[in-house]
Order: structure tokens, then C-alpha cells, then sequence
């Protein structure tokens, strides 16, 4: 008989977008092979009643749960966790009073890995984190957030980290190393791999002879879209790249200031915002790019680089967290400093001179190789 596995998270798909946090169904999707999978996934109070989100469904053999989250938007953040932890209580207490479950895994450090800890502990059992990135990247140092998450960490049996850099900085901050361990993402092999690229830019009407600059992701400031703006406003005025277009795939809160960027460089009538789009086109856009951009301030180890190197793309991203540790096995990929549009501008130049690197990508992890690798994490 299967184990059973509770996962907490905020990080997961449900009516709100159905685009958000993929990987998160991905990993479990995985998981079902190994244990029988609940999710509770909080949901904003302010969201919850404004959408009318049902408590409870199944999709794909997983109970999904829908808890509301209480807390005071903008205020008392350092208590984010035992907001979120009385929150989930009792729907929690309703799934362990129905079924033994044997651990709880919860993606995000703080507060859901937090609150997931307090939960496994009050019910003595096991729970494993995922340190994704953006969680760990902003802490610092005497800081009580920093505090709550060293203290989930030291109360998990382990955390697993997206990268080798997010295990270093949480080593940095006073972790246990015998607590961390550094575990890929996965990809869709099936999707995300080298297509005929004339065939799918006919499926876009875009000719051989346009230069597609390709955006792939949430619309955030510090995705590094301004320098994104800046960039492409200059390539476009060298004589050689007067043809480029540029594609944004995603949707987020600083779409309208992108696109006021884009108007001030009169950039705007050559950009193509797509919206969100599903996977299968967004691979189908990576290799049709001349080249995929992903400008962040700050990432664990980003699923967009790794999914265009998987369809064999040239790919210009900065140099941080654990972007770097790709490039060892992928001469496809560019990378550069943050915050700087010049050597963007520069980078994209020089991967549009250089001949694409048949990348086999056997490096990269199946979403099946990654949840049997993260089943046997949990045993540990």
C-alpha cells in the first residue's frame, strides 16, 4: 500500500490561473507512483470571495483542498506564518482525522514551509521543504523571517533546493548543511524539446528573414523587463537588426509599464504580447526564437532557461543563482550581469552571430526522473 503524502503550498495552480506554479502538479503528478497525494492549497480571503473557489475537487486523482488564508494584507508580515498555519488548521485536521498521512511536503520556505513544519510537528510526523528561489534570495541576515526559516528548515527531516546556489546562501545564513540538498527540476522531454523551425514559425506567420527576440514569464519589474525595454529599443536601431520583433509570453503587474517603456523608445509596434500562454506553445515560441531572454534580478534555477535549452534555443540570461551552473553543460546559453542593458543588447548580438550548439540536453531531468529521485529524498 502507498504511503500517504500531504502537500501544502500557496505555489499551485487552482481557478485563480491555471498557469501558475506548473511545476508543483508536475512534481506531484510524479509523486502519484510513489504515494497517494493531498494537496491543501490556501487561498486569499480577498480572492476567495470575490471568485467563489469550492473548497474541495479531485483533478487527476488528487484531492485538492482550498482553505481560506486570513491575514492583514500589507501589515504584520513577520506573522505571515502563524497566520497562515491557523488558517489551514482546521481543514488540515479534517484530512488527518479521515487518513493516516505519513509526510508533508510544502514548496516555498516561508511562511507555507514554515506553517507545513508546524503542522508535520504537532502530528509527529515527517515534512520535507522546497526552497524555490525568490524565498531565499531575499533574506538577510538577524532578521526574524531569516529566523522562521532556519527554524522550518532545522525541523524538517530536509529541505531540498532548486540549485547549488540557493543551498550555498542558505548555508551562508546558518542552515545545516546535513539539512539541504540540491535536487534539478524537471522538464517535459516530450514538449519541451528541438521542433522543425520552419514548421512552427509558419504556425506564427513569421518569416525566416524576422529576428525574434522571445520573453517568456511572469511580468515583473524585477524579471528585468526595463532593461529588456532599453535593450531591444537599441537593437533594433543597428541597421543589421531593423527586422527584430519582440515576443512577450506571460502576463503580470508590470505589463502596462513595459508597454509605456516600449511606447517611450518607439518600440511598441514591433512587440507582440501573447498573454499567458500553455506549454506546448510556449515550446513551439522557443524554437522559433533567434533568442529567449530572461533578464532577472534574481532566480533559484529558472524552468524558462532550462525548457528552452531543452528545445535546443539560444538563451541570454544573468548571471544568478543557479542560472550559472547550466551553462557547464550548455553552450547555448549567455550569460550576463543584472541590471544591465548595454551588455543585454550585447549578448543578444552575439548570440545571433553565433552558430546554434546541438545541445542534447540529457543533463536535464524528466518531471518522472525528478519526482523518483524526490521520493527517495523523502526516505532519507
Amino acid at each position: 500500500m502507498k504511503k500517504k503524502l500531504l502537500f501544502i503550498s500557496t505555489i499551485f495552480p487552482n481557478k485563480l490561473s491555471n498557469q501558475n506554479a506548473t511545476y508543483s502538479v508536475h512534481t506531484l503528478e510524479g509523486l502519484k507512483d510513489y504515494y497517494d497525494v493531498k494537496v491543501v492549497n490556501p487561498i486569499p480571503w480577498h480572492l476567495k470571495i470575490k471568485n467563489n473557489i469550492q473548497f474541495h475537487y479531485k483533478k487527476n486523482g488528487i484531492s485538492v483542498y482550498h482553505p481560506t488564508l486570513w491575514y492583514p494584507p500589507g501589515v504584520l508580515r513577520n506573522y505571515y506564518g502563524w497566520f497562515y498555519l491557523n488558517s489551514i488548521k482546521s481543514c488540515v485536521s479534517q484530512i488527518f482525522g479521515r487518513d493516516k498521512t505519513d509526510l508533508v511536503f510544502s514548496t516555498w520556505l516561508y511562511p507555507d514551509g514554515w506553517a507545513a513544519s508546524k503542522i508535520a510537528e504537532l502530528y509527529s510526523i515527517p515534512s520535507v521543504l522546497r526552497a524555490m528561489g525568490t524565498d531565499v534570495n531575499r533574506l538577510s541576515n538577524n532578521n526574524s523571517v531569516t529566523t522562521m526559516t532556519l527554524e522550518a528548515i532545522s525541523n524538517a527531516r530536509l529541505t531540498i533546493c532548486v540549485s547549488a546556489a540557493l543551498r550555498e546562501r542558505l548555508i551562508h545564513l546558518g542552515a545545516d548543511s546535513n539539512k539541504l540538498e540540491v535536487l534539478y527540476n524537471g522538464i517535459h522531454r516530450e514538449i519541451f524539446h528541438k521542433m522543425d523551425r520552419s514548421k512552427v514559425r509558419d504556425e506564427f506567420a513569421w518569416s525566416e528573414e524576422e529576428t525574434i527576440v522571445l520573453y517568456v514569464g511572469n511580468l515583473l519589474k524585477t524579471k528585468g523587463l526595463a532593461e529588456l525595454a532599453i535593450a531591444y529599443a537599441g537593437l533594433i536601431d543597428n541597421p543589421l537588426y531593423s527586422n527584430a520583433r519582440l515576443v512577450i509570453a506571460g502576463e503580470g503587474p508590470y505589463r502596462r509599464q513595459l508597454l509605456d517603456d516600449l511606447k517611450h523608445y518607439n518600440v511598441a509596434d514591433r512587440t507582440l504580447f501573447m498573454g499567458n500562454c500553455p506549454p506546448l506553445q510556449i515550446a513551439k515560441l522557443m524554437n522559433s526564437a533567434d533568442v529567449v531572454c530572461l533578464p532577472s534580478y534574481s532566480e533559484g534555477r529558472p524552468n524558462v532557461v532550462v525548457e528552452a535549452l531543452g528545445c535546443n534555443a539560444k538563451v541570454v540570461a544573468t548571471a544568478v543563482g543557479g542560472t550559472p551552473e547550466l551553462k557547464k553543460l550548455h553552450k547555448n546559453l549567455y550569460l550576463i550581469p543584472a541590471k544591465d542593458p548595454q551588455q543585454l543588447q550585447q549578448a543578444i548580438i552575439k548570440a545571433l552571430n553565433s552558430p546554434p550548439y546541438d545541445d542534447n540536453a540529457e543533463d536535464l531531468y524528466t518531471w518522472q526522473d525528478y519526482s523518483k529521485k524526490l521520493a527517495n529524498c523523502f526516505e532519507k
